[in-house]
């Protein structure tokens, strides 16, 4: 035997290798694992429909300043990012669209749901010559 402890989890007996003789108090906790996954999601719609395939793009930093990844709204418009640390985030859809409001920007120490966009239509100016 090495210089480890073993546990036995399904009798409950401890063993331990290259113990010292004489009494010890040995306590036991019972672990639990704790959730350390949040889902941020939302829609976006143009005139109350779904907006499907729109680019949202999520940041990490009050001021959005790292890039962390991008996914694009289903058929329902729906999108949805998983981030596994509270923090600062900010969500920002992208295309050639305006979004209302331009990003969502929280503080995120749980799941956040309805994180919505509306879009209209951005038509670009031409310029006369």
């Amino acid at each position: 035997m090495s210089n480890k402890l073993f546990i036995s989890t399904v009798s409950g007996i401890y063993f331990f290798a290259l113990a010292v003789s004489g009494f010890a108090k040995i306590d036991s906790v019972k672990a639990q694992s704790i959730p350390l996954t949040y889902v941020l999601s939302g829609t976006i719609r143009v005139l109350s429909s779904p907006l499907s395939n729109v680019k949202v793009i999520l940041y990490k930093g009050k001021f959005g300043n790292r890039r962390i990844t991008d996914t694009k709204t289903d058929v329902n418009g729906q999108y949805t990012f998983s981030v596994s640390e509270a923090d600062n985030y900010m969500i920002k859809p992208a295309g050639s669209y305006k979004f209302k409001p331009e990003y969502i920007s929280i503080f995120v120490n749980g799941s956040k749901q309805n994180l919505d966009f509306s879009a209209t239509y951005f038509l670009p100016k031409l310029i006369n010559r």
